[in-house]
């Protein structure tokens, strides 16, 4: 177990700047995600963590040590790829154990090591075969192997489910969670799937442009984001945005879209009259045969839907707006139909319309 610290970390690639000024702490014994899109600088970041790659500027930590110009092997960080980089005329048993060999401990001690790691996660009977014979996730499971018998203080792990299919990401994340927390391990995540932070991480980075954009404890970062691009990125289904006037009326306020008025008590959302954004996440949405007695409800035409394992995803449109709908089960239509959609005023988020920052929920 250990904790790291990164402060002040740029890096520049001939006149591109690929990182700048990047400032994270991680916890020992944590979860951490580093949340971003292709090209935004998560697999750099991690390379400069696991010293393959220097850094321009700024100092990495690794338990208050400076390590920033540490070669890799006396690091004691361990990296799990994308592409798995398992050695394919090597047998899985051998894959595990080429760190440890590198280390030159004795065979009796490797076998021990490769032996508890694989019963561990579930993979002694692969231990003979080669990577050619092994499923995706499978395959996932001696990568991950292979890091964890190094003992190393802290696992970086680089999009390492990209590859798998619906459900064995599902199953390789609870993996992954329970592993950190049962044997307290101290683990960095890179991954442009939101789903992956929320299941796993403890805390996230969102790194958008080579920037930190936001961090905190993963809930807090989804329920409130500081701004239209970390709520539009850090979301699944996609947020859905709306243009929206506020207009003041006594004691009361009335967000006014497109589609429907939104009329709250000013003690409830309290802010300046003006032009906004509304923020609305799709598992807020619910479909309705006919309106709500409560929250605010209103028409929509329902016009596709498609399912992702056991919960679907719906599009509808409410007079020139379309907006997604999370539906928390197998939900499927065969041709469009008139519905009513309910949402509760107290889930949405508002942002400002020029400057693009969160302004209720403060």
């Amino acid at each position: 177990m250990a904790k790291l610290r990164i402060v002040e970390l740029t890096k520049v690639f001939g006149t591109k700047k690929v990182l700048n000024n990047i400032s994270i702490e991680v916890p020992e014994a944590s979860f951490t995600s580093i949340l971003g899109p292709p090209g935004a600088g998560k697999t750099t970041l991690l390379r400069i963590i696991a010293g393959v790659e220097p850094p321009t500027s700024g100092k990495i930590y690794l338990d208050d040590q400076d390590i920033t110009l540490l070669p890799p092997k006396d690091r004691n960080i361990a990296m799990i790829y994308q592409t798995f980089a398992l050695y394919p005329h090597m047998t899985v048993f051998d894959n595990i154990a080429s760190p440890l060999r590198a280390k030159r401990l004795s065979e009796n001690d490797i076998k021990k090591k490769v032996k508890d790691v694989a019963d561990f996660l579930g993979i002694s009977h692969l231990l003979e075969r080669f990577p050619r014979e092994l499923s995706g996730g499978e395959k996932q499971r001696v990568a991950v192997a292979r890091a964890l018998v190094r003992e190393a203080k802290i696992y970086l792990m680089d999009e390492p489910l990209t590859n798998l299919d619906y459900k064995l990401r599902e199953a390789a994340r609870a993996e992954l969670k329970k592993m950190c927390k049962e044997l307290k391990y101290t683990m960095i995540y890179a991954t442009p799937d939101p789903l992956d932070a929320l299941a796993m991480s403890d805390h996230v980075y969102v790194l958008l442009g080579g920037e930190i954009v936001q961090s905190g404890p993963t809930r807090k970062v989804y329920d409130l984001p500081d701004n239209i691009d970390v709520a539009r990125y850090f979301s699944f289904p996609a947020m859905n945005f709306v243009e929206c006037t506020v207009k003041h009326m006594d004691d009361k306020v009335a967000i006014k879209m497109p589609f429907t008025d939104i009329i709250v008590q000013k003690s409830e959302i309290d802010i300046s009259e003006g032009e906004y954004i509304v923020g609305i996440r799709p598992h807020e949405l619910k479909i309705m045969e006919k309106p709500s007695m409560s929250g605010v409800s209103f028409k929509a035409r329902l016009r596709l839907t498609y399912v992702i394992g056991s919960e679907s995803i719906a599009y509808a449109d409410a007079g020139e707006t379309s907006l997604a709908i999370h539906v928390p089960f197998i939900y499927k239509i065969t041709e469009p139909k008139e519905v009513f959609i309910n949402l509760d005023p107290m889930k949405i988020l508002i942002f400002d319309r020029e400057k693009r920052k969160r302004v209720w929920p403060r």
